[in-house]
């Protein structure tokens, strides 16, 4: 199955004066549940978040919202010279064990608060600083992320998948998580690796075997 990115302009974005270089990549993962959510707020004005790429659970979701050339607010402090990738998942999450054995999975809120999620993907219960359990990605998720960042590496002449970092690794701040350890690195990069092999299409493919 061949999927074309579509193009929709968020109006969260800002366009350089000069010609910006571009030397990284940030994934990152939405905190929400769908991709229709994560793109009505990339539309948002008043949201001011946006990145260039959105990738969803499903096959076929995905869509630019950002040109290139112009700079996404996805990292702050990173935004100028990086292209950001969210990828839809409830990403790190609270569990409880009930004393039936199952567990229930939380969310925190800026107030203080919890709320439950459900999430749909399996979940991962790695225990970190903070969460202790992480909701696990699609195949299309993988293979749309690694065609998508071969894509960009070659048009910006990025040579090795260490320019590909998550949002954590560019947050001066400290209270970034994502892409979290949910997120198969290995897998991912031989994937990327594999994608640099073969030409590029324009505009951008996605291409799975489905």
């Amino acid at each position: 199955m061949e999927t074309r990115v579509p193009f929709i302009r968020s109006p969260n974005y800002k366009r350089p004066v000069f010609r910006r270089k571009v030397k990284q990549i940030v994934l990152h993962y939405t905190a929400g549940y769908t991709y229709e959510q994560a793109a009505k707020t990339f539309m948002n004005a008043s949201a001011q978040k946006s990145s260039h790429l959105l990738i969803g659970r499903d096959a076929g979701e995905i869509g630019q919202f950002v040109t290139y050339p112009d700079i996404a607010w996805h990292a702050k402090g990173a935004n100028r010279d990086s292209i950001g990738i969210e990828i839809v998942s409830l990403g790190g999450m609270f569990a409880r064990q009930g004393k039936d054995g199952s567990f229930r999975y939380y969310h925190d809120t800026r107030s203080g608060g919890f709320y439950g999620v459900h999430p749909e993907n399996p979940v991962l219960h790695i225990p970190t600083d903070k969460y202790n359990a992480w909701e696990t990605f699609t195949d299309w998720q993988y293979h749309a992320a690694a065609q998508a960042c071969a894509w960009i590496m070659g048009l910006y002449e990025m040579q090795s998948v260490d320019k590909i970092v998550d949002h954590r690794a560019v947050d001066k701040r400290g209270v970034k998580w994502d892409i979290g350890p949910a997120w198969d690195w290995q897998r991912f990069n031989l994937l990327v690796a594999d994608a640099m092999r073969k030409p590029l299409t324009s505009p951008m493919t996605i291409t799975t075997g489905d």
